[in-house]
């Protein structure tokens, strides 16, 4: 595995949906309530109404992907770890 650290190897990799975030740790889950607390809308909800890691983590990806501003934010200030298989 190899870890992400710019936003344009983020897209490139994301584009062919290789990115897997680390929300489902403890860590990993601290970093996104860190950033629902700024403000992002990360709801993770499955079709049934539970919490689901894959789903806050497709959430995650999508927020990120629309602005390197974005994914500064989640990198760099909340500490969300992206990863590529």
């Amino acid at each position: 595995m190899k870890m992400v650290h710019t936003y344009e190897e983020f897209c490139k990799y994301h584009d062919v949906g290789m990115v897997k975030p680390d929300v489902s740790t403890p860590l990993g889950y601290q970093s996104v309530q860190a950033l629902r607390k700024m403000g992002w809308r990360i709801e993770g909800k499955n079709f049934l109404g539970f919490r689901s890691s894959a789903r806050v983590a497709k959430e995650l990806l999508d927020i990120c992907r629309k602005s390197q501003e974005n994914f500064e934010t989640a990198y760099r200030h909340a500490g969300i770890d992206f990863w590529v298989d």
